[in-house]
């Protein structure tokens, strides 16, 4: 059986595949990984806080009270590490969603959103505190800069 595609279904799959072949170098979606993410911090100390961290001791130093085990190996002569922590939140409906990353020239802009529980609906969250953290590795050696927006997040299928 075909299915017959509309011209916007068709014209939706066209940008996407142009945006594959772009070699446009301002948009730096593939330069970027998660290195570590969670919500249940070992030692952190409960303080919404954004880090740069340029060198292998900072990293170390800051993942350790995060985790009990080494983290990735990360090229310091090419990347930097973004830590991103919420901290202690009232339930496990917050979350960290990274967004965009673009090269601005002069800078790097981190896009990221705070996920938060949806309101006015019943949707079940575990109550425990959490503490929802992110290490991110970007490939640039530019200050980075950061703009952060606040979203609902909508309720899982099964609450």
């Amino acid at each position: 059986m075909f299915k017959i595609l509309t011209p916007v279904t068709i014209g939706c799959i066209s940008l996407l595949l142009a945006a594959c072949g772009s070699s446009d170098d301002s948009d730096l979606n593939a330069s970027h990984y998660t290195l570590q993410a969670g919500s249940n911090p070992l030692y952190a100390e409960g303080v919404k806080s954004v880090k740069v961290l340029d060198n292998e001791w900072d990293y170390s130093s800051e993942l350790s009270d995060y985790q009990d085990r080494a983290g990735s190996n990360v090229d310091f002569s090419e990347y930097q590490v973004l830590l991103i922590d919420l901290g202690v939140r009232p339930s496990a409906g917050y979350a960290i969603r990274f967004d965009n990353i673009t090269d601005e020239g002069d800078y790097v802009l981190v896009q990221y959103s705070i996920m938060i529980p949806a309101s006015g609906t019943n949707c079940a969250y575990d109550t425990a505190l959490s503490n929802p953290y992110l290490f991110e590795a970007i490939r640039s050696k530019k200050e980075i800069l950061i703009r952060e927006a606040m979203e609902e997040s909508a309720c899982s299928s099964g609450n």
